[in-house]
């Protein structure tokens, strides 16, 4: 099911700082989807490797990945599992620092007239009040 939810989301999206899907074809039982190439590597790894960003560049990166998100939201999408390994790289030289978010599986749809009431993502990401009673 999470397949067909990243195909649809993904389908209504435009926007530079997520991950294009260029097409997406049923073959069999399974969903093929044909997507852009991210292949500057997840964040999680830049960071890991780095161990410390300068503000600037961290800047450059965090902005990207509110504009994605900010695109996801007018739309009436929610992403659900953004964390550092669902952010790569467009290229793979470090003064590109160009980002793709990635994985819309779990994505959820919230308008003024519709939302999802999921509790849904990583359990390492998410808050506590999640898992009151």
């Amino acid at each position: 099911m999470g397949i067909y939810k990243e195909a649809q989301s993904l389908k209504s999206l435009r926007h530079k700082n997520i991950v294009e899907l260029y097409h997406a074809f049923v073959e069999g039982k399974q969903l093929i989807m044909i997507m852009e190439l991210a292949e500057g590597g997840e964040l999680l790894k830049y960071v890991g490797d780095k161990g410390t960003l300068k503000e600037a560049e961290a800047r450059k990166i965090l902005l990207q990945m509110v504009d994605a998100i900010c695109c996801c939201h007018m739309r009436g999408i929610v992403h659900r599992d953004l964390k550092l390994e669902n952010v790569m790289f467009k290229g793979n030289t470090d003064e590109e620092l160009f980002v793709k978010v990635i994985d819309f599986g779990i994505s959820g749809c919230c308008t003024a007239f519709q939302s999802d009431k999921v509790d849904a993502g990583t359990v390492a990401y998410m808050p506590p009040e999640c898992f009151e009673d």
